[in-house]
């Protein structure tokens, strides 16, 4: 058991980060509400009731899933299916044996609303590898907050929510509503070929005691039609200048007195690379097996060209006892030339002094947007879009990092430092996009930064923050788990042990501790 103190309000979610146990259903929100008068957005709801955690479901194990794609076998768009708070209808439910029951389909999420009234809606995307475009018919939203973070309200017809983000969302109901509506939830990227569709309902309640049997609203929830503004398009340079759209560059930070960082000094700047490395990954597929003659090639998604390598024992909590800290990054490796062959598999750690402002500047010459989160922290993002123009789609595939750099260094992108949204999870968009972020590194430790994507993250494109000097990181509670002790052994000596030593391995079962909200169970963001 922990306990910390909820002083972050907002809409969060905790969930585990050992192989893929998120995608099986291991997640939850986290809701830390404030009281009226520190919430700038009261006054513009009644009611803050509604909870709606979104994600993909495969129907089999997301393992299995994983491992036919590292067999390239991702080329076929598997089934998908997509629930909201647990609930889609996709299945069939026969009725037992000599019932006088009829079959029937599994529910849809029910959203019970009264005429009138202002609610608001705190959504999560828990997904694996899918994004979606939520939209609820007849009825805008006006989001007002983004990752746990108030933004300046806007008002749009939907909004496009990827893996690990969080949007609030104010809904006015009618006065006089006909009947029920479709909260329609389409899934976009590779799940779209594969049906990944979502669906739950926004039901008037007229009555103290309703009838279960409501009618469903009118329509196929699984049609998508859009006319009007939609918040978050950075999936593609096409996409995100195709129709109205309110993009991510365009959020700023809600706030009674503005935030003005044009006289900030970075201390620490780095630019990152997203891209997908050709080479085959030997760690899945072995090279004399399982050749990549025989097969279309696995593309691994990296950074800066390095694959991330989790080390056995945790740093946060043991950094001494870690023997093989086989560290990395682009300033110790020629990743240009040395990781084309084969995969440079090692801890990429960027080592940054407590309390330096670090600035990060990703660019991605992926195929898929990447959905790029960082723990510990809520960054600012500073500015966000495409290194080329839409009228030559194509033209990033020929312009290098070193080329963004140099732009980059010339003026070319602009950074926003008066009153920038805050956000713990960005979306880099694919083929050219780009995104700008800073943060003050006042919070001490060892923090993963890494793609939400599930599939992406367990490939190894991550990087871990060390912030500060290890005397400087937080002390661990008394009888956390350590690598190698027993735990009868912690309980005798009534102390956090301050070296390994042989016994119980608990390695697996604490890193996904120490590298994440403080020492929380699981990811908190």
């Amino acid at each position: 058991m922990y306990e910390f103190k909820a002083d972050n309000a907002g809409t969060h979610w905790w969930h585990s980060h050992t192989g893929l146990q998120l995608g099986d259903g291991l997640h939850g929100a986290f809701i830390v509400r404030e009281p009226p008068e520190t919430d700038p957005h009261s006054a513009l709801y009644t009611e803050d009731r509604h909870v709606m955690v979104i994600n993909d479901w495969p129907d089999p194990p997301q393992m299995y899933r994983y491992m036919e794609e590292m067999q390239d076998q991702w080329i076929v768009p598997m089934p998908i299916n997509v629930l909201v708070n647990g609930r889609g209808r996709k299945h069939l439910v026969s009725p037992p044996v000599n019932s006088t029951y009829n079959a029937t389909y599994t529910p849809f999420q029910r959203f019970t609303v009264y005429p009138d009234t202002r609610y608001r809606f705190r959504v999560i995307a828990a997904a694996t590898r899918c994004f979606f475009r939520l939209s609820v018919d007849s009825h805008p939203m006006m989001v007002i907050a983004s990752d746990g973070v108030p933004i300046k309200s806007a008002t749009v017809e939907s909004l496009i929510i990827h893996p690990g983000e969080r949007y609030d969302f104010v809904l006015h109901t009618m006065d006089n509503p006909s009947g029920s509506f479709w909260i329609r939830i389409e899934a976009l990227g590779d799940c779209k070929p594969a049906s990944g569709h979502g669906a739950a309902i926004l039901y008037y309640e007229t009555c103290e005691i309703c009838n279960e049997n409501i009618p469903l609203p009118v329509g196929d929830p699984f049609a998508f039609t859009y006319t009007g503004l939609v918040m978050n398009p950075e999936i593609d340079i096409l996409t995100a200048h195709t129709g109205n759209n309110l993009h991510l560059s365009d959020l700023r930070y809600e706030t009674s007195s503005d935030e003005n960082y044009t006289t900030e000094t970075v201390h620490s700047r780095h630019y990152l690379h997203l891209r997908y490395q050709t080479n085959d990954n030997s760690h899945y597929s072995h090279p004399t097996l399982y050749p990549q003659s025989s097969r279309m090639g696995l593309l691994t998604p990296t950074i800066n060209n390095i694959t991330n390598f989790i080390p056995a024992i945790p740093l946060a909590t043991q950094w001494d006892d870690v023997k093989d800290k086989r560290f990395c990054n682009a300033s110790t490796l020629d990743t240009t030339n040395d990781c084309n062959n084969d995969l440079c598999h090692c801890t990429h750690l960027l080592d940054v002094q407590l309390g330096q402002v670090v600035e990060l500047f990703m660019y991605s010459q992926s195929e898929d947007p990447h959905q790029m989160h960082l723990h510990g922290y809520s960054f600012r993002v500073l500015g966000s879009g495409w290194v080329h123009n839409a009228t030559y789609p194509d033209a990033y595939q020929t312009i290098t990092m070193d080329d963004v750099i140099n732009r980059d260094k010339a003026g070319e992108f602009p950074r926003n430092l008066v009153n920038p949204v805050y956000k713990d999870t960005v979306t880099v968009g694919s083929k050219g996009g780009y995104a700008i972020i800073r943060f003050k590194a006042d919070n001490p430790g060892i923090w993963l930064f890494h793609c939400h994507n599930e599939g992406h993250m367990m490939q190894g494109m991550a990087l871990v923050f060390k912030v500060g000097n290890t005397n400087q990181f937080p002390v661990p509670p008394a009888y956390f788990p350590v690598c190698g002790k027993t735990i009868t052994d912690m309980q005798t000596k009534n102390l956090h042990p301050t070296s390994a030593s042989d016994g119980l391995n608990t390695c697996a079962f604490i890193f996904g501790f120490a590298l994440l909200y403080k020492y929380v169970c699981f990811d908190l963001i």
